[in-house]
């Protein structure tokens, strides 16, 4: 059966909406019970297609709305950001052991960053959506962070991804690595003191 844009944008929202409402009320009934804030914030997003068009023909795919749909993993995603690096961790076994999503695969570039300095949590999803004749499974992305890592990536993404790298040289491509590794030293530091409280 071909796929038409609207029909998955429509399935993209309502994965989406699933996911947004199930991971809060795993984190809401998770603080309630250990009486701790372990998500400092919240985001949630469906990829702009522009974005999406740019990926498929960097990673030599055809642009279609079904090669979209097979090879577009991240079209939905969350983004959890935690006071803690200990707090990242416990929010990876929350959804782990909820059952209530089919995880694909995780990447912990916490404990082994990407080239560029990058580090977070990522897991690969499906998040179920009940149609009027069928459960149907869509990818959706959870990223889990810190603040400082947040606060790293989000400055990272404007000034080089945005950008296709465009006008930054390999000296402040240098430069932002080694802020990565500071606020890592920083993210490490904060949880010790936290451990003192």
């Amino acid at each position: 059966m071909e796929l038409n844009i609207d029909e998955l944008n429509f399935k993209y929202q309502a994965a989406l909406n699933v996911l947004d409402t199930q991971l809060k009320i795993l984190i809401k009934d998770y603080e309630i019970s250990t009486k701790k804030r372990c998500v400092e914030h919240y985001n949630n997003r469906i990829k702009d297609v522009d974005s999406a068009i740019d990926k498929l023909k960097r990673k030599k795919y055809d642009v279609s709305v079904e090669s979209l749909n097979e090879h577009i993993r991240d079209m939905v995603g969350v983004r959890l950001v935690c006071p803690y690096v200990d707090d990242v961790y416990e929010i990876v076994d929350l959804i782990r052991n909820s059952n209530l999503l089919q995880i694909c695969e995780e990447e912990d570039y916490i404990k082994n960053p990407k080239e560029s300095g990058y580090t977070s949590y990522h897991m690969n999803v499906m998040v179920p959506i009940c149609l009027h004749d069928d459960v149907e499974f869509v990818h959706a992305e959870i990223q889990i962070r810190t603040l400082l890592m947040d606060a790293w990536a989000a400055l990272e993404h404007d000034l080089i991804y945005k950008n296709n790298g465009k006008n930054i040289s390999l000296e402040d491509r240098e430069s932002l690595k080694s802020y990565a590794k500071s606020l890592r030293r920083l993210d490490n530091k904060m949880l010790t003191l936290k451990k003192t409280k």
